[in-house]
């Protein structure tokens, strides 16, 4: 077929990976196609929740407790996906999403694998110099065009944590194009310097999580 027939099935096999993980904290995808008429459609569960956006838009801040029970699921879900060798490539609190189970625990799905890939072959949707994602929670090499490896979905976790705990984002700035610049030749800020008091530990995990060099994050 034409290219377009074999991105779409490379999207297709990507996205039936993902949502085949059988993971609780990633969202389960039944079935990828296209309608008669061409256009794309996705089958998956109905979701009952919010989604974490909802709470930053509301300028909600979070105790540290409550960041660590909300993650721990969907980070053992990450480390599912990237010893697999796939890539969420888009992770921020508008693709996770809070459901609340009947015995009143909490649950976090993630969703949206519209940018995910398989790392590794030469028939990646995502193209190296090709800039994917959300500039807010892009890691430095995705800003700058290359191909990551899980740990940019490393770096973008570090930046929802940093902002649920303080109120705002590491790098700030109503323009995309310099928030990417920042990334790429400003460290990053402590918490401190934003004005929360936290502990030296803490520091050093969002440090080592913000970090600009892939290597000097958590694999």
């Amino acid at each position: 077929g034409n290219g377009g027939e074999s991105v779409a099935e490379r999207f297709r096999r990507e996205a039936m990976t993902v949502g085949g993980l059988g993971h609780p904290n990633i969202v389960d995808i039944y079935d990828v196609g296209r309608l008669p008429d061409g256009r794309p459609y996705m089958v998956m569960p109905r979701l009952t929740g919010i989604t974490l956006g909802y709470d930053v838009d509301a300028g909600r801040i979070f105790e540290l407790a409550e960041i660590v029970e909300l993650f721990e699921g969907p980070a053992k879900a990450l480390d599912l996906m990237h010893e697999r060798g796939l890539v969420h490539r888009d992770l921020k609190p508008d693709n996770l999403v809070v459901e609340t189970l009947d015995n009143g625990e909490q649950l976090v799905k993630i969703v949206d694998f519209g940018l995910a890939i398989t790392t590794g072959g030469k028939d990646r949707i995502t193209r190296e110099g090709f800039i994917n994602g959300t500039p807010e929670y892009m890691s430095p090499e995705a800003g700058q065009g290359k191909v990551g490896d899980g740990r940019s979905d490393v770096y973008s976790l570090a930046v929802i944590v940093f902002e649920l705990l303080s109120g705002r984002l590491p790098f700030e700035s109503d323009r995309p194009f310099d928030i990417l610049v920042q990334k790429a030749y400003q460290d990053p800020p402590t918490l401190a310097s934003v004005g929360l008091r936290s502990s030296n530990a803490l520091e050093r995990v969002i440090a080592r999580g913000l970090a600009r060099g892939p290597d000097e994050r958590y694999s």
